[in-house]
């Protein structure tokens, strides 16, 4: 017969140190499933062993085991870095500012993965923007530090303004439903026709 046990310092043991006491700040964040079980005679059993992080940073504690009539525990270091989804965009503004009518002008905006986990991203309003605007990606997977780029095309199909805001919503690949949003921002742009007035001098 086995128990298996999260064990976490004293509180004399996490009042040494400044560090120590923000990384064993949390109680809750391992669990061990099952907790214990009989065995026979060279037979195993899996053991799982959950980390569920709350916050950006490194948690650590000891998985214990204790085995009948044996005083001496096994102990199995458990290190867990809590983690969240965040892209970084290279700009925040696309400004293509006055254009001509059938003038086109293109921006490129890059997006990349800063966190240490896998995320999946997708581009939100670009559905609702008018046909004077091309976008040639739309969302997808990144790994760690991998990197996507989004291609905007405006089209001065006629005369008017325009001012449109997108937002890049990214989550985990695990659907664990952590999402973070950034927001970007299409200032007022303009569609502007040229006339061009002819006149004539007549002498008298």
């Amino acid at each position: 017969f086995f128990l298996l046990m999260i064990r976490r310092p004293p509180r004399s043991t996490q009042s040494r140190s400044s560090a120590a006491s923000d990384v064993y700040k949390r109680q809750d964040i391992f669990f061990v499933e099952p907790d214990r079980a009989s065995l026979k005679m060279g037979e195993t059993q899996d053991i799982r062993v959950w980390a569920i992080p709350d916050e950006v940073r490194k948690f650590k504690d000891e998985l214990v085991c204790v085995v009948k009539d044996n005083p001496i525990p096994v102990q199995l270091p458990v290190i867990c870095q809590g983690e969240k989804p965040v892209v970084e965009v290279d700009a925040t503004t696309l400004d293509f500012d006055r254009l001509l009518l059938k003038q086109q002008a293109s921006k490129t905006l890059t997006i990349t993965n800063v966190c240490a986990i896998p995320i999946k991203w997708k581009l939100n309003g670009a559905d609702h923007l008018s046909e004077e605007f091309q976008v040639t990606n739309f969302g997808g997977e990144l790994k760690p530090t991998q990197k996507a780029t989004i291609d905007f095309t405006f089209i001065a199909l006629k005369q008017q303004k325009f001012n449109t805001q997108l937002t890049i919503e990214c989550e985990d690949v695990e659907g664990m439903n952590a999402v973070s949003y950034t927001h970007l921002t299409l200032p007022t742009i303009y569609s502007v026709q040229i006339s061009v007035v002819a006149v004539s001098l007549i002498k008298k």
